[in-house]
C-alpha cells in the first residue's frame, strides 16, 4: 500500500516537510512514500518530484489565492475536514507538514539530503556574496532588520567580493503588495531582484557564493541542510510567529544575528561567516 504524505506552503516549509517526510520514512522502514503538494508554486512540484526519495507528487490545485487561504487553514486547524472538502479521505495522506503545534515547538529535524535541479546563470561575477535581504511571502517590509542597506555598503567599502542581490518586489496579495526592494547603485553589485524565475535558481546561486546573506526565510534552511555557510539576519517576529523556525536557523553552519542587533554586531557575524 502506497504511504502519502504532505508538503504544504511554500519553500521553506516544504524544505522542514522534506526533513519530517524523511524521519517518518526512517521509522517506517521504507525507502520511498508518495507526496501530496498543496501550495501556489509549480517548481515546488518539480523540485518534489526530482527528490530519490518521493515516487508520485499529487499537486493539489483548487482555485486562485483566496480559496488556497481558506483551505489552508482548514488543513492546519481541522485536518480531517480538509482531507473531506479536498477528496483526499481515500488517500489518508500522513500529516508531515509543518502544523501549527511544530510551529510553536523546536523539533527540528535536519539531518537529510536534498538534490536540486541544476541550473545557469551567466549573469553571475567570479567572486560574489549572495544577499537576501527582504522576503515578503510572509512578512512586510517594516517586520525586518533596519539596516540591511548599510550592511551592503559596508561589504562592498570592506571586501573585495561582488554582491549578487535576489528577491522579489510585492506583488498583489501578498502581506506588502506595494513594497518595492531597495536598490544600490554600484557596478560592484548585480541586481538580480525580480530577475530570478524560481526559488532553485537561487539554489543554485547558492552553491556558487563566496558567502550567503539572508533574512530569515527559504534560502538559510536550504543552506543549513546543504552545509552551506550563511548569516541569517532574523525578521522582527520570526520568534514570536514562528519559534520553529527561528530554532531551525540555530544549526551549524549558520551563524544568527538578532533582529534587535545593529551595524557592528552584523560585521563581526558576517566575518565569522567568511570564516567557515
Amino acid at each position: 500500500m502506497t504511504l502519502w504524505t504532505t508538503a504544504i506552503g511554500a519553500w521553506g516549509d516544504v524544505f522542514a516537510s522534506c526533513g519530517n517526510i524523511i524521519r517518518l520514512l526512517e521509522e517506517e522502514d521504507k525507502d520511498s512514500c508518495s507526496v501530496v503538494y498543496f501550495g501556489l508554486d509549480e517548481d515546488i512540484k518539480e523540485f518534489l518530484e526530482y527528490q530519490s526519495f518521493i515516487d508520485e507528487v499529487y499537486h493539489l490545485k483548487l482555485g486562485g489565492p483566496h480559496l488556497y487561504d481558506a483551505l489552508m487553514y482548514q488543513c492546519q486547524w481541522d485536518y480531517p475536514r480538509w482531507l473531506a472538502l479536498t477528496k483526499l479521505e481515500d488517500l489518508s495522506p500522513v500529516r508531515t507538514h509543518v502544523t501549527p503545534e511544530l510551529l510553536e515547538s523546536s523539533d527540528c529535524f535536519r539531518d537529510f539530503n536534498l538534490k536540486l535541479p541544476l541550473r545557469t546563470d551567466k549573469r553571475l561575477p567570479e567572486s560574489f556574496i549572495l544577499f537576501q535581504p527582504y522576503s515578503i511571502q510572509s512578512n512586510t517590509k517594516g517586520t525586518h532588520w533596519p539596516y540591511w542597506m548599510e550592511a551592503l555598503e559596508w561589504i562592498l567599502n570592506n571586501t573585495d567580493h561582488d554582491v549578487v542581490m535576489v528577491g522579489k518586489d510585492g506583488v498583489p496579495g501578498s502581506p506588502d503588495p506595494n513594497f518595492v526592494t531597495p536598490r544600490f547603485d554600484s557596478d560592484r553589485v548585480v541586481n538580480l531582484v525580480n530577475e530570478t524565475s524560481s526559488m532553485m535558481d537561487v539554489l543554485n546561486i547558492a552553491s556558487l557564493a563566496k558567502g550567503i546573506v539572508s533574512t530569515s526565510n527559504a534560502l538559510p534552511i536550504w543552506c543549513i541542510i546543504n552545509k552551506i555557510p550563511v548569516l541569517v539576519v532574523y525578521n522582527l517576529i520570526i520568534k514570536e510567529k514562528a519559534n520553529y523556525f527561528y530554532n531551525w536557523y540555530k544549526s551549524e553552519p549558520a551563524i544568527t544575528l538578532e533582529s534587535d542587533s545593529d551595524l557592528n554586531d552584523f560585521t563581526r557575524r558576517f566575518k565569522m561567516m567568511l570564516s567557515k
